[in-house]
């Protein structure tokens, strides 16, 4: 996660460091230069529009904060089993707590009471409310990393001087929020005295006293600053008011009603009932699968995948990426869509069914490395994710129903429909009136029974969350695979393809041909990155046949692997994969010259194969470039309402107009 926008944090843009010097109730941002002491002033929105597009980045002033969430850093699948395994109990007291809704984590009856329940219910040992009360500051502070048992300072304690300040600044908020109008100030008074009262017992003790135990009293302006940093949500909100705090995380059951954008998500796939043509052949590929992630309190949808791949851990990555991301750049590609797509970052917690590919570590731990709870529905109840259910049935009614090639689901199989003749519609033209209708319709029309408008509510909404930015090379470790290589000489070695770079020749200089951990990520396997073993920062390493590996995707390799493994080949390296993949490229162009029933049966395969979806704008065919000059002639239009030949503007404009 990119470090929080706060005071006395680092904004690195255009090769200047600028301090946050203050922000302002009308989220007015004003920054210093460090060298120069020059002053600027952006409004959060600016900020959070250049980190999301990269054009900047956020340092935080906590060095702790900084090694665990560096864009370079171990994701929590990176850490072993064993830490995993702790920080995901820890994890299971510290998420009851906080959606159980008790005031403060103290030793009050219902604190220990709660705690007995937990270890009876997991069957886990029974831990004190300071160790809880520990465990949750760490997690507000760091996420789910904060919980994973820092071995490092075993022996070694550093001084508990800013812990024990830290454990006092939440005292004194505690004992003011239940007034009816508590404030900083107050709460502030009565930590000065809580210090001197503090230093004073330590005099008289009779024990040895080490001199960090002894408090110093702290300005004003920097108990506000901390507060904010390691207050509780529940307890901050007393202070601030409940608007400007979001809701955490909460555990399984029937999902609260959110109070604001991004508390809950919902993720699930549908197959649209129509038929899509190749782009330049004209063959019908099939019907394109539709993965969509839903905002529940705004019925806003927050990103999609679409493609042919099937429902996996690949397509439910694609859309949570795409969901998280900012939208801008994306959009350009659709020239047809007028309006913004406003939605982006990271949702507190995300509802799925109980299909296999949301059943696996990978998931749940690429979930909470992002700070994000990911909750599988009750067996039998899709009411739970009822939300993207609904959408997924207007999708169909409002949208596919006009769509040229609609079919019916029980007439795929039968004689009556006959996809080459009744699909008319294109991959690139069917992703283009998707989006204008997602942006420019269903994002501004009204929903359910309330007429909720998404748009609207998102837009009313967004004043009052703070939307944390994640970078792109983030969200790619996130959803990477662990895998564990040896560095031998020629480099790691990952199913015959070779990485290699400067920097493992020099590990294997220094530490010799040592195991080393990587993280593969399955949409393109041109590129790994690579775990340093003594700084514990990831660093890229590329394919060294860029030719075979660029925009490789993990099964493309496994069909080139077997179909070079069915033709017996001698060698097992690069170039015969690379000849494989080759010739498999030229079967599946050859196989659309050749007749109507062998073209269909391959199109959906071949579409597969070729990764075909709207990350591919621009390259959705299946025919190889020295096979594109002659483009089919267009195919018949079938009766009904569709106009022959009509224009894909007049066709995209009726969309916007719900014709």
């Amino acid at each position: 996660m990119i470090a929080p926008l706060e005071v006395g944090n680092l904004l690195i843009k255009d090769e200047r460091q600028y301090e946050i010097m203050r922000i302002t109730k009308k989220n007015e941002v004003f920054l210093e230069d460090t060298f120069s002491k020059a002053k600027l002033k952006f409004s959060r929105r600016e900020i959070n529009d250049f980190l999301f597009l990269g054009q900047a980045e956020l340092i935080s002033s906590d060095a702790r904060y900084n090694e665990l969430h560096s864009d370079d850093a171990m994701d929590f699948h990176s850490y072993s089993e064993s830490l995993r395994a702790e920080a995901r109990m820890r994890y299971t007291f510290v998420r009851t707590f906080i959606d159980s809704g008790i005031k403060g984590c103290s030793g009050k009856e219902s604190v220990v009471t709660l705690i007995k329940q937990i270890s009876d219910e997991k069957k886990l040992e029974i831990i004190s409310w300071r160790t809880l009360k520990r465990w949750l500051d760490a997690y507000q502070l760091y996420g789910i990393k904060g919980l994973i048992p820092n071995t490092k300072k075993k022996g070694n304690r550093t001084s508990r001087k800013k812990e024990n300040l830290e454990k006092l600044i939440l005292e004194a908020l505690e004992g003011y929020k239940d007034k009816k109008r508590p404030t900083y100030r107050t709460a502030y008074e009565d930590l000065k005295d809580i210090i001197l009262i503090h230093n004073h017992e330590l005099k008289q003790s009779e024990t040895p006293v080490k001199p960090d135990e002894y408090l110093d009293t702290i300005s004003y302006p920097a108990f506000i600053s901390r507060a904010k940093k390691i207050a509780p949500a529940d307890l901050l909100a007393a202070y601030v008011g409940k608007s400007k705090v979001q809701n955490t995380f909460r555990i399984s059951g029937q999902p609260d009603k959110p109070q604001y954008i991004l508390d809950r998500a919902e993720i699930d796939h549908t197959t649209g009932d129509c038929f899509i043509l190749d782009d330049v052949s004209l063959i019908p590929l099939g019907r394109p699968t539709v993965t969509a992630v839903l905002d529940k309190k705004s019925s806003s949808i927050l990103g999609a995948c679409i493609g042919f791949e099937l429902p996996s851990f690949v397509s439910v990555g694609r859309a949570v990426k795409h969901a998280i991301s900012d939208k801008t750049e994306f959009l350009k590609q659709f020239p047809s869509v007028e309006h913004d797509w406003p939605c982006r970052g990271p949702f507190l917690e995300l509802g799925y069914d109980r299909g296999a590919e949301f059943d696996g570590e990978m998931l749940e731990d690429a979930l909470l490395e992002l700070q994000i709870a990911g909750r599988a529905n009750p067996a039998g109840m899709p009411r739970y994710k009822g939300a993207i259910e609904t959408f997924f049935k207007t999708l169909n009614k409002k949208f596919l129903d006009k769509t040229p090639g609609k079919v019916l689901s029980n007439l795929v199989d039968s004689k009556d429909f006959d996809p080459e003749k009744d699909a008319v519609l294109t991959l690139s033209d069917f992703l283009e009136a998707f989006y204008v209708w997602i942006v420019d319709v269903y994002m501004r029309s009204p929903h359910g029974e309330d007429n909720t408008v998404p748009y609207s509510v998102w837009k009313r909404d967004e004043r009052f969350v703070d939307i944390e930015p994640v970078s792109a090379k983030k969200l790619t470790l996130a959803f990477s695979q662990n895998l564990t290589r040896k560095n031998n000489n020629d480099g790691i070695v990952y199913e015959y393809i070779k990485y290699d770079n400067d920097m493992l020749y020099r590990l294997r200089m220094q530490y010799g041909n040592q195991e080393l951990e990587i993280k593969l990520n399955r949409e393109d396997l041109s590129e790994i990155n690579v775990l340093h073993p003594v700084s514990k920062k990831y660093f890229p390493v590329k394919a060294i046949d860029q030719e075979y590996t660029k925009a490789l995707t993990y099964y493309q390799h496994r069909i080139c692997r077997k179909y070079r493994e069915k033709l017996a080949l001698e060698s097992v390296d690069e170039v015969s994969l690379a000849y494989a993949r080759r010739r498999i490229a030229e079967i599946i162009s050859q196989a659309f010259s050749t007749n109507k029933r062998v073209k269909i049966a391959y199109a959906k395969v071949a579409a597969r194969f070729n990764d075909l979806g709207q990350h591919k704008i621009g390259e959705n065919t299946n025919i190889l470039p020295d096979n594109r000059k002659q483009r089919p002639p267009e195919p018949n239009v079938p009766k009904g309402d569709i106009k022959p030949k009509k224009p894909m503007s007049e066709f995209l404009k009726d969309f916007q107009k719900g014709k």
